[in-house]
């Protein structure tokens, strides 16, 4: 689809970075144009299966275009079966119970629901791949009841979905992770369940501040993926960055202050890029203010759901 840009003199110019010497005169016949082309839509590769024949690219099959330039992936973004099988379901309740009982540690779980669950006003009107809503969205539900009954404390953040009241995207266009905003509802809604658990209400607390910091370049990894296919660019993505620190009162504060922070903080957050990578999308930060309680960060980018755990077990 192309368009035809007319430019109005010399603010056309200036804005353009073509001129800027003020009292340069031109007749409408003069008028520059400009075509403009529409971008971008994937390229037919994108559709085939051996496309994706790097180990990095076998992450992104298959890419789907959205509306408004969101990207989405098939198998990871656009499922409708969630959660572990039996047998692993089995471990993962053996696990919990094991944490409990030998060192009184409660295993919470947060379970993130997929770009496609939380952005279907964002999925093509047509796509290329099954994905009903309805149906993901049940089983979504179901999967966090499955690791309920296996003894896990799983908060309810079935209410991300398709949110009508949210102030912004939860998860970037063209990228695989969530955004400030998304980590810090996400957050929110955590520290909501949290706050019930009987070892909370022990906790000592203190005060956390969130403040804009700055921006944050988004150059997501599905856009390159399709750079690395098709051979164009998307543009960048900006998102307001954000900081969490200590206001410096409170009990745990204060504490602190008379005798030193020796001990390690009481909640410890094993996750992945989500929580600490090359960005931070401040969750930590955000379930901090949230609890007023200090959290021990030990995720690990590029681990999956597992690599963390594994680290910090055998540490």
């Amino acid at each position: 689809m192309k368009q035809v840009f007319r430019g109005r003199g010399l603010w056309a110019l200036v804005a353009l970075g073509l001129l800027s010497v003020a009292g340069v005169k031109a007749s409408a016949a003069e008028l520059p144009e400009y075509n403009i082309e529409r971008c971008c839509d994937l390229c037919p590769l994108t559709a085939y299966p051996s496309s994706y024949d790097t180990g990095y690219l076998k992450n992104f099959k298959m890419l789907v275009q959205g509306k408004d330039g969101w990207l989405f992936r098939s198998e990871a973004e656009l499922v409708e079966q969630f959660g572990p099988n039996l047998e692993g379901l089995k471990h993962l309740k053996r696990f919990a119970r094991h944490l409990k009982q030998t060192t009184g540690t409660e295993l919470v779980m947060v379970f993130q629901p997929t770009k496609g669950l939380v952005h279907p006003n964002h999925l093509p009107a047509t796509s290329p791949v099954p994905f009903s809503w309805n149906v993901a969205r049940k089983n979504y539900a179901d999967a966090l009841m499955r690791f309920r009954q296996a003894g896990l404390v799983v908060p309810d953040l079935t209410p991300l979905l398709d949110e009508e009241t949210r102030e912004d995207a939860f998860f970037f266009k063209r990228d695989h992770h969530w955004t400030p905003y998304g980590a810090r509802r996400t957050a929110e809604v955590v520290a909501e369940r949290v706050k019930d658990m009987p070892a909370y209400q022990s906790l000592s607390q203190q005060e956390f501040v969130t403040r804009r910091s700055g921006l944050i370049r988004k150059d997501g990894s599905l856009q390159d993926a399709v750079k690395r296919i098709c051979g164009f660019e998307y543009g960048s993505q900006y998102v307001d960055e954000f900081r969490t620190e200590s206001s410096g009162t409170g009990q745990s504060a204060e504490a602190s202050a008379l005798f030193g922070d020796q001990d390690l903080p009481p909640i410890t957050l094993v996750g992945t890029s989500n929580s600490k990578g090359a960005q931070d999308y401040n969750f930590v930060g955000a379930l901090q203010e949230f609890l007023g309680v200090e959290v021990l960060n030990v995720a690990v980018a590029g681990g999956s759901y597992d690599g963390s755990m594994f680290e910090y077990l055998l540490s």
